[in-house]
């Protein structure tokens, strides 16, 4: 299933079964107006602007959860799907146009990993398990959570392989990103049940979230130099955003104050 458009995006075109009560203005398509447009959501853009989420389309007896791709002149295409009655939900994509998510059949099955290739072709990382890809890069490496035996870990998919990234002693663990470095950032549940950001490289979880009176930390994301970004939580205060670069920890509020502006 894969569709073009060059639209206004009030009237975008999406490739899908026409239902008999469309009319002969349908085509084989599904015009996002208000009419048929359900829902959408952007998850991740490229450096080049290309942007990658969802949109619902169809009617509100039977909605169509389609991945789809916007280019920065609105050019959409639709990406393609095993089964056009499944959902797709695309969580990440790299700048060579690589597209990871999952697949969702509304039930019968946990959601499967799944990755879109530029050229077209869908690549089912694990469909029967539970698996969300969060993370991917220009080489097609995916990361994100699945059911191991042992458990829910953090998982590192390449060049065909599932491998486990382990946990700091408790369950579950999520991976969220990885860069060309082949670094993976996420957070797992320690032993004593908090959770600690933590930096994977080399076959080796290092447990980055352990600073002074912080005991709640994730690793949302992570640059080509190393640097991470994250929340953090001190016993009995709000989340902080903190940047995590290489052993030093800036919490990112006190950047904003330096400069003498408010971001609201």
């Amino acid at each position: 299933m894969s569709a073009e458009s060059r639209l206004p995006l009030a009237s975008v075109r999406a490739a899908a079964d026409c239902t008999p009560t469309d009319g002969p203005e349908c085509d084989s398509t599904f015009v996002w107006d208000q009419r048929h447009w359900r829902g959408a959501d952007a998850l991740a853009i490229t450096n080049r602007g290309q942007v990658t989420g969802w949109a619902a389309v169809g009617s509100e007896d039977h909605r169509y959860i389609q991945p789809v791709d916007w280019q920065r002149d609105m050019t959409k295409t639709v990406l393609q799907m095993p089964d056009p009655e499944w959902a797709g939900y695309p969580q990440a994509i790299s700048d060579t146009g690589f597209v990871a998510g999952y697949l969702d059949d509304g039930g019968s099955h946990p959601p499967g990993c799944h990755l879109w290739t530029p050229w077209g072709r869908g690549i089912d990382i694990d469909v029967g398990n539970y698996c969300v890809a969060h993370g991917v890069d220009d080489l097609a490496r995916v990361v994100g959570e699945h059911q191991f035996d042992g458990g829910v870990h953090g998982f590192l998919w390449k060049a065909g392989r599932m491998h486990d990234l382990g946990t700091l002693g408790g369950s579950p663990s999520i991976a969220y990103a990885i860069n060309l470095r082949g670094q993976v950032v996420g957070a797992p549940f320690t032993a004593g049940n908090e959770r600690h950001a933590f930096l994977w490289h080399g076959g080796k979880m290092t447990d980055i979230g352990n600073w002074e009176d912080f005991y709640d930390s994730i690793a949302w994301a992570i640059n080509a130099r190393g640097e991470i970004v994250d929340w953090a939580s001190r016993r009995g205060q709000d989340n902080r955003a903190v940047r995590f670069d290489h052993g030093r920890v800036v919490p990112l509020e006190d950047e904003v104050e330096s400069l003498g502006e408010c971001i609201c």
